[in-house]
């Protein structure tokens, strides 16, 4: 009985804490909702997410366009790791212990086991994801040294925001409407009242399509697809907006738009050699992004 009692002690001591930890979240997350609830559901402009309005907003007004982009060339990341191993497990069997607590004694004891192979299971698979990620990385190093610096000389050549307007432009015109007086800017600075007015004092128009570009490139392990490679991706978020005598008015938000592509580690020869396979692999994300801001413009 000794020698079980002991076995058990280390896991009894991990429930223990996991579910201290996880009693204090909810308290903490229960506090902040009722703090907060003006917010949880608004965007950064203060309306709920709603692409549908959105659409019948722009296609009815057809509201200039102003764009920024966070910066002229991706940010760069290399994937090191999936997670920490330990911070992983003990979460999963925090998850288990929670679901066993609000069924008592009897649903903790009986969720104990599960809670336990949770954490060994999550354990070891982060471990195993964290080896293939630097395998992956040193076989990156050996073939591809030179392919995230051709994507970077790609943007250099023509940055995001003129290849953004540009295919801008390509995509209204193959549906047959005109574009619309579109502002496309680099810039780390947050909107000004006086953006908002610029982009609209030629048109007279008081509404306004506003967006903002994240775009970054990750070299390493693809998760949970487990590709190894380059993935170049984009994330852009619309606001409709109308501009007032003294302020601006929310009118409408979508949830973030993201596009991406994925270049494998057995092609890095083929378009490392052929810049302009590469310049079309760099365009392809930028071309959907445009594509899908055109179709809100489509009359519904």
């Amino acid at each position: 009985m000794l020698s079980v009692y002991l076995l058990l002690a280390p896991v009894q001591m991990n429930i223990f804490l996991a579910l201290r930890d996880k009693v204090r979240f909810l308290a903490c997350l229960l506090f902040s909702c009722l703090a907060l609830s003006a917010c949880s559901t608004n965007s950064i402009y203060g309306v709920p997410e709603s692409g549908e309005l959105l659409h019948r907003i722009v296609s009815e007004r057809k509201p200039p366009l102003l764009l920024r982009v966070w910066s002229q060339t991706p940010s760069a990341y290399r994937r090191e790791t999936a997670g920490d191993p330990g911070a992983e497990g003990s979460r999963t069997l925090g998850d288990f212990i929670s679901f066993g607590a609000f069924g008592g004694y009897g649903g903790l004891l009986f969720m104990a086991v599960p809670s336990v192979f949770g954490y060994y299971g999550t354990y070891f698979s982060v471990e195993r994801d964290n080896a293939a990620m630097k395998e992956c990385l040193e076989q990156l190093d050996k073939r591809g040294q030179d392919v995230p610096e051709l994507i970077h000389k790609v943007f250099l050549n023509e940055p995001t925001n003129s290849l953004l307007e540009r295919e801008l432009h390509s995509s209204f015109l193959k549906i047959g409407l005109l574009q619309p007086d579109t502002q496309v800017s680099v810039t780390d600075k947050e909107w000004r009242r006086t953006d908002f007015v610029d982009a609209q004092k030629d048109t007279h128009s008081h509404t306004l399509l506003v967006g903002d570009v994240r775009q970054k490139l990750e070299f390493g392990l693809s998760l949970p697809d487990r590709r190894c490679g380059l993935k170049l991706s984009f994330e852009l978020d619309l606001n409709a907006i109308e501009v007032v005598a003294t302020t601006e008015r929310p009118l409408a938000t979508e949830e973030t738009i993201g596009v991406s592509n994925f270049l494998e580690a057995k092609d890095f020869q083929e378009f490392g050699a052929n810049h302009v396979l590469l310049r079309a692999w760099v365009s392809a994300p930028v071309q959907a992004l445009a594509e899908r801001i055109a179709r809100l413009y489509v009359p519904k």
